[in-house]
């Protein structure tokens, strides 16, 4: 990986946020783009999510929290926070049964990585203006994913291609982004049978 501060890898390193390593999460992404992608979705959509954390934890709803959990695990991975993965893979597990009290501090703990890790990677985008994407909805998403599914039946590639560009014009959702990561993957590798099965997979 080339350590170029003018990269957002490089930029990570030169920052020294201990809690990030980029040669990871490059590796769980299959490339440089599509991890700095990744990384200013994080950004970007990081203070929605929180707060959207917080609700569910005060409404008491816990199963909604424990599913945004789950999805926050995954990102991290991508991310290459092996350690905020961890933590969030944890209350996963344990939320369902932990107390209320105990629940709230390990969300705490949670919340306050998050937000020490949103607050640094900011640090390392490119510019303001880069980050401030705004996000898709669900609905927009789902034409999409279903034009590249049909596309991909016919072996359209350019047209594929050119969804996938627009789709990087936008904040993606959190839920999306593993699916997301696999899928430049496949429509690099021109793998059409594994792109109609991520989008099944995804679209239920």
């Amino acid at each position: 990986m080339n350590d170029d501060q003018n990269t957002l890898p490089g930029t990570i390193i030169a920052l020294g946020i201990s809690d990030i390593d980029p040669e990871e999460g490059i590796l769980a992404c299959g490339s440089e783009e599509i991890y700095e992608n990744v990384v200013t979705d994080f950004v970007t959509g990081a203070e929605g999510k929180m707060q959207e954390l917080s609700d569910y934890l005060k409404q008491d709803e816990r199963e909604n929290f424990i599913i945004k959990v789950h999805a926050l695990k995954s990102t991290a991975r991508f991310l290459g926070a092996a350690g905020f993965s961890r933590m969030a893979k944890l209350l996963e597990e344990e939320g369902p049964s932990l107390g209320k009290e105990e629940l709230n501090q390990r969300a705490d703990a949670l919340l306050e990585r998050y937000s020490f890790l949103s607050s640094a990677l900011r640090k390392a985008l490119p510019g303001e203006e880069d980050a401030k994407k705004p996000l898709i909805s669900e609905q927009a998403l789902g034409n999409a994913l279903c034009a590249i599914s049909e596309l991909a039946e016919d072996f359209n590639f350019d047209e594929i291609d050119f969804i996938m560009e627009r789709l990087e014009k936008y904040a993606l959702p959190e839920h999306f982004q593993e699916t997301y990561c696999r899928l430049k993957s496949y429509v690099t590798d021109v793998a059409r049978d594994d792109i109609i099965t991520a989008i099944q997979a995804f679209m239920g």
